[in-house]
């Protein structure tokens, strides 16, 4: 098994880099990508751990109200712009429908990867008593936010609204999460330098594709240049270096045992 579980991980060291080496030198869109960054790899997983497949598909839900919150507001702001898209219509006139499919694998493939290489799922457990009051929330929540907003445009007028919602939905979550779960912590940090490095591909391959940029004027922290690619420092932080282990601090407290 662990032979195994190497020969696997050494594979997610490889294909980030070879899905950035064919995402450049082939005219990949934003759509194709998310096939080659996630979807493949999560269906990897999936084969490799079935019966984690219902409990991480259901889990995963969770997080596209928030998407459509946090996208609707970065886009609709300008802070973030999606130039192409291939389907016909967007959510709410403003979201891709590639944005909601790239989140959504991207929590599927990290609570995959984190069943396969760190935790034991007990048989024809698909989820628990917690699971159904988050996912309540999670859709509640935001629908009220968007009534209210719609009515009080002022409130998706936020300032440094990345740097809101990574510390609300990621950096508070987690470090409560963590001084209690102590033991967790090692599962989390290698997990989450996984992703740091998956999303690091990612990203700069999505910005020298131009699948998405962000413009200079929006309102941000601060900016990470690389070479000529530039994006923000909040981007760096909640979303390459933090969303994995944010994420599942809200797994394994909601729908996991702890352990």
């Amino acid at each position: 098994m662990k032979q195994e579980k190497d020969f696997v991980l050494s594979l997610f060291v490889v294909f980030p880099i070879l899905a950035a080496a064919f995402s450049m030198i082939t005219n990949t869109n934003f759509l194709m990508s998310v096939i080659l960054f996630l979807v493949i790899p999560s269906v990897v997983l999936s084969a490799l751990k079935p019966g984690s497949i219902i409990k991480s598909a259901l889990f995963s839900v969770v997080s596209i109200p928030a998407l459509l919150t946090i996208d609707y507001i970065s886009l609709s702001m300008g802070q973030r712009i999606i130039p192409d898209t291939i389907f016909p219509f967007k959510f709410l006139g403003t979201v891709p429908v590639e944005d909601t499919i790239w989140v959504y694998f991207m929590c599927y493939e990290v609570i995959m990867f984190y069943e396969y290489f760190f935790d034991s799922q007990k048989p024809k457990e698909y989820f628990r008593k917690k699971f159904i009051p988050l996912l309540t929330v999670s859709f509640i929540v935001p629908t009220l936010y968007f009534i209210i907003g719609f009515i009080y445009p002022a409130i998706f007028k936020i300032r440094y609204f990345y740097a809101v919602w990574g510390t609300f939905l990621l950096i508070v979550p987690l470090f409560l999460f963590l001084i209690n779960h102590q033991k967790l912590l090692g599962k989390f940090v290698i997990t989450g330098f996984y992703f740091f490095y998956l999303a690091l591909c990612y990203e700069l391959t999505a910005l020298a594709k131009g699948w998405w940029y962000f413009p200079r004027s929006s309102e941000f922290i601060g900016w990470i240049d690389i070479g000529k690619l530039l994006f923000p420092l909040e981007e760096f932080v909640f979303w390459l270096m933090l969303f994995a282990m944010g994420f599942l601090s809200w797994y394994e407290y909601f729908d996991d045992d702890l352990r």
